[in-house]
């Protein structure tokens, strides 16, 4: 029977929760007041999905260059973020086109603090991530995005908008000692379709985000970067939302496009599919 931190950290083995508690208590800890010098809501990302087995050597690999962000003596922190779309998923279908100049609407819940925001992620022809964000009050979950966010932002849509997918996962975050760089690391991904009350977990699979400042090409390949390379990984357009919605399989939106990376994700990862997990 799988044990409390085994739940937590996401991971079948005993010998894994071992191995990655062991090293993750290795690590030199920041607080969030430390992270705002790397919040780099202006940015570039790469995106890797790998398995949770090869967590513990990646976390060593990360020992000499790397702290961890432990607030309150928690370093797994829990995420709920619910994604907003058009009737038709205008949004989806932008990204399914590879259109370059593109955008998310979401409400991020950050569980453990009990703070939520409105968010708009932008992202432009130069793979350039900008984020735009509005406290709000926390709330496990809303139907309504704030238009009027939307206006200040200059972002006119000529259809309402509704809550279109709710992904919930917990993440753990690391900050280079010396440059402006964060890794995300993010497990236990739960996707639902609120309308339809589908969803799907992608249980042994793991998606790191290394996010670093525009410009700054210094850490375009980091030892991160190099880690992976030798472990067969390489980058991956992984969009939550968009996979989300194809694992949840929501009716009516396009996949062509998105086709390689399904088959790879169902190929590589075990899926637990249900009905409305609250």
């Amino acid at each position: 029977m799988i044990n409390q931190a085994q739940k937590e950290i996401g991971v079948d083995s005993t010998h894994q929760v071992d191995s990655l508690m062991n090293t993750l208590n290795q690590f030199k800890t920041h607080n969030l007041s430390d992270q705002d010098r790397a919040s780099l809501l202006d940015r570039v990302d790469d995106k890797f999905v790998i398995k949770h087995a090869d967590l513990s050597e990646l976390f060593t690999s990360m020992l000499p260059d790397y702290t961890l962000l432990n607030q309150g003596d928690i370093y797994r922190f829990q995420y709920e973020t619910n994604y907003f779309d058009t009737e038709n998923f205008k949004l989806f279908h932008m990204h399914h086109a590879g259109k370059s100049n593109r955008l998310k609407l979401r409400i991020r819940n950050y569980i453990n603090s009990k703070q939520s925001f409105f968010e708009i992620k932008k992202k432009n022809n130069k793979g350039l991530t900008t984020k735009l964000r509005k406290q709000r009050a926390f709330l496990f979950s809303s139907s309504k995005f704030d238009n009027a966010f939307l206006k200040n932002a200059s972002i006119e849509l000529t259809y309402p908008l509704k809550s279109k997918l709710i992904v919930r996962y917990q993440r753990i975050t690391f900050m280079h000692k010396h440059a402006n760089q964060r890794i995300t690391v993010d497990t236990q991904l739960h996707f639902f379709d609120p309308n339809a009350k589908q969803s799907c977990e992608i249980k042994d699979g793991a998606i790191i985000e290394i996010k670093r400042q525009r410009g700054d090409h210094s850490l375009k390949h980091s030892s991160v970067h190099q880690y992976l390379k030798q472990k067969g990984y390489r980058t991956n357009t992984f969009s939550k939302y968009c996979m989300g919605c194809l694992l949840c399989q929501i009716p009516n939106i396009k996949h062509n496009n998105f086709k390689a990376n399904l088959i790879a994700i169902k190929k590589s990862f075990t899926l637990a599919f249900m009905g409305d997990p609250i």
